[in-house]
């Protein structure tokens, strides 16, 4: 037999089958060697999948091999140490980033593109005439649903981190427009001076003053730091001054500027390379006693926490607080002043737990992502979409829960079963989901939903839709309504034009077992 073609030597051989061996070896001693928790996604900010159990059912066998991928995918051997490697090579090597989530900016700054963020952010993907003003219309409806009950309300919009750095974006991320927020805020008349609070100019002012290890924004973040946070608490309190004259920020001089023991927000540790991918910030420090007290969540709701005065006197104002993670570095400042505060982190409006807890004021407390990710859905407590419903006569959708016709299609790991009466909807994860069947929306006419639907326990189901222009789903295409255990009637107007029929359900953020007693489409208007 030749072998003038052989390049090798049987010495190659074994050290290729030597490193061959060892690549498949390596990720099982790791699992027997490290915990878990060691290459846990916790870090990602997501929950891992958990350890898959087989139970005696049809539905357990029919997800288990779903299940043992997720559970395989979030914990096999090594996984840190290669997704760290995989990162460094894009980040260091590349000079890119290793998920399509961030943008890479000059400098290495970093900048969150999640849900075309960057798009709207720049003014490429601005809201319809018709958006703006459903927008309008919801927040004229809440503002006057809280007046009629004698409670204030405030505004509070955070502008992304490319608005306020945009010579640190990538060369070719360029602004077009104004941000989705930016229209809105445009639309809205002048009676909405003293309840609304847009701290972009604060914060372009305050970057003047930046240092390379005191920016005042987070470089590897998406936050502001502590010192435009404290900008921003300025602002905020200004306008809260207006409603309460008593009130009254806080001078600079109660806190020292001082290097941040600890890196705060970073992506570095969601490309695990946190020990190489280093920042320099500074926090805030007061310097005279703090007197807000931490006093834990409500029982019932795992995404609240609340603040209260020691020795608060009682024409201090109560406060209930809607936020995203904005308020993450506003909360020591604010917690200061206010007898009471309830911190919900949701962008829905509550208005069971804004009744039940009776405030003084309800502070709306976002980023301008805020208009990407939720859509203009009123709650027919505010606007009566019930009433619509039932007086539209033009039915586009009639679905059988008996017999789940026409079919609820189950998604990803979702099962569907028509059994005692209902349709019911099994979903192993949070992100299942089923879709619902195909409708074909009147031109010039409004479609209306009612579901009912029974849920384990109190969650967010999340209605998705899609539109001729953007077919495809996205979480900024997405209506969230509050479930309670047990029964739900839910009625929703879907307002947005251009849709073209196409309806994902989301039955709530947990998995679990959610059982459709009733889905109808109906349609009304010109």
């Amino acid at each position: 037999m030749s072998t003038a073609g052989r390049t090798s030597t049987p010495k190659h051989d074994i050290v290729l089958i030597v490193l061959f061996v060892a690549s498949l070896v390596a990720p099982v001693i790791d699992m027997c060697v490290r915990p878990m928790e060691a290459r846990t996604p916790t870090v990602e900010l997501r929950t891992p999948a958990p350890v898959p159990t087989l139970e005696p059912t049809l539905e357990s066998v029919a997800t288990l091999p779903v299940r043992v991928e997720s559970w395989w995918k979030d914990f096999f051997g090594l996984r840190d140490l290669l997704i760290g490697m995989r990162s460094y090579t894009y980040w260091y090597g590349l000079r890119s980033s290793p998920t399509p989530e961030v943008l890479r900016g000059k400098h290495g700054w970093v900048f969150f593109d999640g849900n075309e963020n960057i798009a709207c952010d720049r003014g490429a993907s601005p809201l319809s005439t018709q958006e703006v003003d459903a927008w309008v219309k919801l927040l004229g409806a809440r503002r006057a649903w809280l007046e009629a009950r004698g409670i204030k309300q405030l505004y509070a919009f955070v502008p992304s981190k490319l608005l306020v750095y945009p010579e640190e974006a990538p060369e070719w991320v360029k602004i077009l427009g104004p941000s989705r927020l930016e229209q809105v805020l445009a639309k809205l008349d002048p009676s909405w001076n003293a309840d609304v609070v847009y701290v972009k100019e604060g914060q372009l002012a305050e970057k003047q003053a930046d240092t390379p290890d005191d920016p005042a924004w987070f470089p590897l973040g998406t936050h502001f730091c502590d010192r435009g946070a404290f900008r921003a608490y300025g602002e905020i309190m200004a306008k809260l001054h207006e409603h309460f004259p008593s009130l009254s920020p806080e001078p600079k001089s109660n806190f020292k500027s001082m290097p941040a023991p600890r890196q705060g927000d970073t992506w570095a540790k969601r490309f695990y390379l946190d020990h190489v991918m280093l920042q320099s910030i500074k926090v805030l420090v007061p310097t005279a006693p703090r007197h807000a007290v931490a006093l834990g969540g409500l029982p019932d709701n795992p995404r609240s926490d609340q603040d209260r005065l020691d020795g608060a006197r009682g024409d201090e104002p109560r406060i209930l607080v809607f936020h995203d993670s904005n308020a993450e570095r506003l909360r020591p400042f604010l917690s200061e002043h206010f007898r009471e505060v309830l911190w919900i982190w949701r962008s829905d409006f509550d208005i069971d737990l804004v009744e039940s807890w009776k405030p003084d004021l309800v502070l709306f407390l976002f980023g301008d992502r805020f208009f990407l990710l939720t859509s203009p859905t009123l709650d027919p407590r505010i606007q009566d979409v019930k009433s619509d419903f039932d007086a539209a006569s033009e039915i586009l959708l009639s679905f059988d829960p008996v017999k789940n016709q026409p079919p609820l299609v189950p998604q990803e790991g979702a099962l569907v079963e028509p059994r005692d009466g209902a349709t019911w909807i099994w979903t192993p994860g949070a992100s299942d989901t089923v879709l619902l069947p195909r409708f074909e929306p009147p031109p010039g006419k409004t479609p209306y939903l009612h579901l009912s639907i029974d849920s384990p326990w109190e969650t967010d189901l999340h209605l998705m839709f899609q539109t001729h222009a953007e077919p495809s789903w996205a979480r900024r295409r997405a209506m969230p309504v509050g479930l309670h255990p047990g029964l739900n009637e839910v009625y929703l107007a879907l307002s947005t034009p251009d849709l073209n029929g196409a309806l994902l359900l989301r039955p709530g953020r947990r998995g679990g077992k959610y059982r459709v007693l009733a889905l109808e489409l109906r349609a009304a208007g010109e």
